[in-house]
């Protein structure tokens, strides 16, 4: 397994963590301990890094397969998937959070599922 391909399952090992700070937690938890505590209250920001850090390795990984020759099938495969996955997820959340309507994310899904087809028969 290459860098370029590592660098992407790095990302999708991100998406379950990025998930996690959007998750509520319940009263008992939340009182546990000072972790817990400080998850529950800075959740948002924490999750934004992540998602900001896992945008970035989408980047980083082209980058390197590039200008190493690394590029691969896996790669052809696994990065569209990640940022597929990584993009619905967030959406996802930000509908959980109420920051977006739910049809502008079944929407922005429907509208790239089209495009792909479409440029699938060219």
């Amino acid at each position: 397994m290459n860098l370029a391909n590592k660098i992407t399952l790095a990302r999708m090992t991100l998406i379950p963590l990025f998930m996690l700070c959007f998750i509520p937690l319940p009263s008992w938890i939340q009182e546990s301990s000072e972790l817990i505590r400080f998850l529950d209250q800075h959740g948002l920001v924490i999750g934004v890094i992540i998602f900001a850090l896992a945008a970035g390795t989408d980047k980083l990984d082209g980058y390197v397969a590039r200008k190493y020759n690394q590029i691969t099938n896996l790669g052809k495969l696994l990065d569209p998937l990640a940022d597929k996955l990584l993009i619905s997820v967030a959406l996802i959340m930000m509908v959980q959070e109420n920051l977006i309507g739910s049809w502008i994310a079944g929407g922005r899904s429907y509208a790239v599922l089209r495009i792909e087809l479409y440029l699938s028969k060219l």
